[in-house]
């Protein structure tokens, strides 16, 4: 894996972690059970099953976040089918026990940053409209609500990028 990003963050029990977001290398199917894994333990219902997440891992990104070196996040993006400078953010996890402290705004900012780097024009992600958590974070991160059908299973949230200046 390739790290894009390293950062220090101090945690409540005096310790001082090492925070990486790293790139997974194209078709690196070890990563396989660490995506389904963290997506087990991320949510009440499995969104990332095996075949999407080998997909990700040779046609798309995958971003793994790391707390001293063990993974704690995962984030899957592909490309748009009909804008093909644009991503779909397909999947985004992060454990439970790591949530609550901003670093799921931080994970995705770092994601977005990652993306505009490699000339990604705008990202977008479908939430379900009951998750206020997931919508608030994510709108944190800089994504608005698409205008779409009040009675939408989904919302639909898009965030335009700069790929000359970054992301957030």
């Amino acid at each position: 894996m390739d790290v894009l990003f390293e950062t220090r963050l101090p945690l409540p029990e005096g310790h001082t972690a090492v925070v990486r977001l790293e790139r997974a290398l194209r078709g690196d199917t070890r990563l396989v059970d660490t995506i389904v894994d963290l997506d087990l333990q991320s949510f009440v219902e499995a969104t990332s099953p095996r075949a999407v997440a080998e997909v990700a891992l040779h046609h798309g990104r995958v971003f793994v976040l790391t707390i001293d070196g063990d993974p704690v996040g995962t984030a899957l993006c592909l490309r748009d089918w009909v804008a093909a400078d644009e991503c779909v953010l397909a999947s985004v996890s992060l454990l439970p026990g790591w949530r609550g402290r901003g670093l799921g705004v931080r994970f995705v900012q770092w994601v977005v940053e990652a993306l505009a780097a490699e000339q990604v024009r705008a990202v977008m992600l479908h939430v379900s409209p009951t998750d206020r958590r997931a919508l608030a974070m994510y709108q944190d991160a800089g994504f608005d609500a698409v205008e779409g059908p009040a009675d939408a299973p989904v919302v639909v949230l898009r965030r335009p990028l700069s790929s000359a200046a970054g992301a957030a």
